[in-house]
């Protein structure tokens, strides 16, 4: 597949690429062919350039290694869209996926976290029946580190709270605690308060025995 994808994006036709995608993920044929077909196509086939994988399928195009100190858009709304569907796939073709979501820095996913189409594509990830919660948790230590700028943010709010839903009891209160941290300054912007509210953290702050 890796040939065809990659002349579907040299002429402008990620939609299509988006189809095949979307098909596949219904009759659970050839997944991990797509995976590695979208990663040639990206010019990164090769398992140490997985961790660059999501980047590049975010904004569709190949992505250096310095990607993460390159300013501009993180995503393109087909590349989410692409991601979306992707994220969907049977666990055990999800390494290459998996090994850049964790590879990425914590500054890089808030900036994905904020943005229009890359938040949607996190709030698949978590929203994946297939995603191992495992992975699911470590991406959300790597946003409670960041937890002020997210959770504040119109997108990165929706995010949280998916992350919320997502969570077991005990990385829920993982989560709730870097939010608690930072309540105070967290719960003065409109979307802060809104995730302090949804995630229950004043309850927490509070001691509430119920939360």
């Amino acid at each position: 597949l890796g040939g065809h994808i990659a002349e579907l994006l040299q002429w402008n036709r990620p939609g299509v690429v988006r189809s095949m995608a979307d098909m596949i993920a219904r009759t659970r044929e050839t997944q991990a062919d797509m995976i590695k077909g979208v990663a040639k196509a990206l010019r990164l086939a090769a398992p140490h350039e997985h961790p660059r994988l999501v980047p590049a399928v975010l904004l569709l195009e190949h992505v250096a290694e310095d990607y993460a100190s390159v300013p501009g858009a993180v995503s393109s709304l087909l590349g989410s869209l692409l991601l979306q569907t992707l994220v969907t796939y049977e666990e055990e073709h999800l390494t290459p996926l998996l090994k850049s979501f964790a590879g990425m820095s914590t500054d890089y996913l808030a900036r994905i976290a904020c943005d229009n189409a890359g938040s949607r594509a996190l709030e698949a990830f978590y929203a994946s029946g297939t995603v191992p919660l495992k992975a699911k948790a470590k991406l959300t230590e790597k946003l409670a580190e960041d937890v002020v700028r997210v959770a504040s943010d119109r997108c990165g709010s929706h995010v949280i709270e998916q992350a919320y839903r997502a969570a077991t009891v005990e990385r829920k209160r993982v989560l709730v605690e870097a939010l608690a941290r930072e309540f105070k300054t967290i719960a003065k912007s409109h979307f802060g308060a809104l995730v302090c509210k949804r995630c229950r953290v004043e309850q927490f702050v509070s001691g509430a025995a119920e939360w």
